[in-house]
């Protein structure tokens, strides 16, 4: 009843429309560029295969749109499981900007368009009254430069966007809740502004497989969710400094940290800690028994660790222990005193022997 309501707002010319989803009515607007100002809300699924040539002037006319979204079709199950081929050049529907893109509306609330090619968003769009920004496999980059007036903004996602080459200055987006820039291989340089986001709850840079060094101290009040899973050239995790309480979920698989600084032990909401596959890690913080909320730690593949802290036996709550593919050699006696350890995994750990087990 809703989609008849919008068609009938005018039956002949899409353009009239406050809201477009049908991808003929779409693509008859864009390409034609007759868009107007009643225009508020653009949904576009490419489908698979299909290459669309838009003008750099697609946008130019519809000056309250309010939401666009821009996605390529799912694939489908048989090219998932490996048993249909697709040409890789055209296995996914894509918009392409021969003349690049001149204008977007600035009234634009949620901005989502998957494989956005440009390298980087109209200058002259004014982010002010964006919410959410998502654009992933996009060939962003720079999002912008210096300091933008981003007060509403709540959400940025640019996973796998594979040219981007630094985080922006976020100073100007206080209350910014997640960020999120999955497998960005080309990400090497974090902004200090990272530092001022006090409502930052989800902090993601799994894969970013350049990404070397993090701030020297970082106090996110409110994050819940550190994702770092991946940063292989990533050596040193930062300072704890002030109060992040909320942290329950802190992930540093397959990076090149030697050691976790003392200051993690102020992590003290922290639940699940994955150091998997660290392999320079050859001893375990004692700050890590501080950590009374820790209900998994996962240390598997940690092939140069050798022994597990004596006072392991503090962490009360830890219900999940895999120590699977490490060098360990025995098992602390405190181990005893881990009265909800439901889950202890050994396998691959070829120096223990069944001396190991003995307690005191």
């Amino acid at each position: 009843m809703g989609q008849e309501i919008i068609r009938r707002e005018s039956p002949i010319e899409p353009g009239r429309r406050s809201r477009l989803w049908i991808y003929e009515d779409v693509i008859h607007v864009l390409k034609n560029n007759n868009g107007t100002k009643i225009v508020e809300g653009i949904m576009l699924n490419i489908p698979i295969q299909k290459v669309e040539h838009l003008s750099a002037e697609a946008f130019s006319k519809m000056k309250n749109l309010r939401l666009l979204k821009i996605n390529s079709e799912k694939l489908p199950e048989d090219f998932i499981n490996g048993s249909m081929q697709l040409p890789k050049d055209l296995i996914r529907g894509k918009v392409q900007l021969p003349q690049g893109l001149i204008y977007l509306s600035n009234e634009l609330h949620l901005l989502e368009w998957h494989g956005y090619h440009l390298k980087c968003i109209p200058t002259n769009f004014q982010l002010n009254k964006l919410v959410e920004l998502r654009m992933h496999c996009s060939g962003i980059k720079q999002l912008w430069n210096g300091k933008m007036n981003l007060d509403k903004l709540r959400l940025i996602d640019l996973s796998d966007s594979q040219n981007l080459i630094e985080m922006p200055d976020l100073s100007g987006a206080p209350k910014l809740k997640q960020l999120i820039f999955r497998h960005c291989t080309r990400l090497y340089k974090i902004h200090t502004s990272l530092g001022d986001l006090k409502q930052l709850i989800r902090l993601d840079l799994n894969g970013c497989k350049c990404l070397k060094s993090l701030p020297h101290k970082i106090s996110l009040e409110a994050l819940e969710i550190f994702d770092l899973g991946g940063c292989s050239r990533l050596k040193k995790f930062p300072e704890i400094f002030g109060n992040m309480s909320c942290l329950s979920k802190l992930c540093l698989s397959e990076t090149a940290i030697k050691d976790l600084p003392l200051s993690v032990e102020h992590l003290i909401g922290l639940i699940e800690l994955d150091l998997r596959d660290c392999k320079n890690i050859s001893t375990l913080s004692n700050a890590c028994c501080h950590l009374m909320s820790l209900k998994i730690l996962t240390l598997s593949g940690c092939s140069k660790l050798d022994e597990l802290p004596e006072n392991l036996g503090n962490i009360k709550g830890l219900e999940k222990l895999d120590v699977s593919g490490t060098a360990i050699t025995g098992l602390p006696l405190s181990i005893v005193y881990l009265k909800n350890l439901e889950v202890l995994s050994l396998r691959g750990c070829v120096g223990l022997s069944s001396k190991s087990f003995k307690s005191s």
